[in-house]
């Protein structure tokens, strides 16, 4: 005979209940009270050391720098150059830091912005620590022109880009290079035309050991398609810049040596060739 065990449990009657269990070495309120009452220290020591920091590393004098050395400059100058360092570091980089502090001196927001200011081929820059000295290396654009526009002379580099303004002592004492004279005022921030380049210079080509020496081309503006080209004997020849240059600079040399060599003279004022198959001189 099989018993049968069931338990009832009678309504009203107190329920079973899990049994909690306390850890009679740990309290959460002690715990709490007890990281409360050292948040306020560390804190504290935090800050100081926070502070202690910036006034050792950031606004602490001994860590300005001191001296700046540049090699590789040639055209523009050091006082250029040191001007323009001390114009850029001038404040605080975060409100905080002083641009001057040579722990914190940025090498590659400095050299991007002298190599964009003076239109520079490269610019590379070394931090000396302990002697609170950098030393700036600049390699400068080659020259190929000058630009002479807007009252001003200003040096250009092969790639059109348009440099430092010619000193007075420059302007008395002329550079070979050849000139490009706009009439008309530009924008000097921006490269000269391709175009206008490679009118120069192919012109540069043609008359290289020629009977005709040339040192300038004028022209209005970079749009405009007439171009003024000047000898070294006092005359001109007038070109299409938007025609071959090669045919028509051809075409002039052919008329002066047939014209005016033979008989040993040279044009009044010009020869022009603008036009295709006509030809005009004075």
């Amino acid at each position: 005979m099989q018993n049968t065990h069931s338990h009832t449990q009678i309504a009203g009657g107190p329920q079973p209940q899990n049994p909690k269990y306390k850890n009679p070495l740990f309290s959460h309120g002690e715990a709490h009270k007890k990281s409360s009452r050292y948040l306020i220290p560390a804190l504290s020591i935090g800050l100081a050391a926070l502070l202690a920091l910036y006034f050792i590393f950031i606004a602490n004098d001994s860590w300005k720098i001191s001296v700046a050395q540049y090699s590789g400059n040639t055209r523009i100058t050091t006082d250029m150059l040191n001007n323009e360092l001390n114009h850029y570091v001038r404040g605080h980089a975060f409100l905080i830091i002083p641009k001057k502090n040579i722990l914190f001196f940025n090498t590659k927001d400095v050299a991007n912005h002298l190599k964009n200011t003076f239109s520079l081929e490269q610019v590379a820059i070394e931090k000396i620590i302990v002697r609170r000295l950098i030393h700036i290396t600049v390699i400068e654009k080659p020259l190929q022109y000058v630009l002479s526009s807007n009252g001003t002379m200003r040096f250009v580099a092969a790639d059109g880009s348009v440099l430092e303004e010619l000193n007075e002592e420059m302007r008395k004492n002329p550079t070979n290079l050849f000139v490009i004279e706009l009439e008309e005022s530009r924008d000097e921030s921006k490269p000269l035309a391709s175009d206008l380049l490679e009118t120069a210079q192919e012109v540069i080509q043609f008359t290289h050991g020629k009977e005709i020496s040339v040192n300038k081309i004028s022209i209005k503006n970079e749009g405009a398609s007439d171009i003024k080209i000047y000898t070294g004997a006092g005359w001109y020849i007038y070109i299409d810049k938007s025609r071959n240059k090669q045919e028509q600079l051809m075409t002039a040399f052919t008329i002066y040596i047939e014209k005016y060599q033979h008989s040993n003279s040279q044009p009044n004022e010009y020869i022009d060739v603008r036009l295709p198959d006509r030809a005009f001189t004075k």
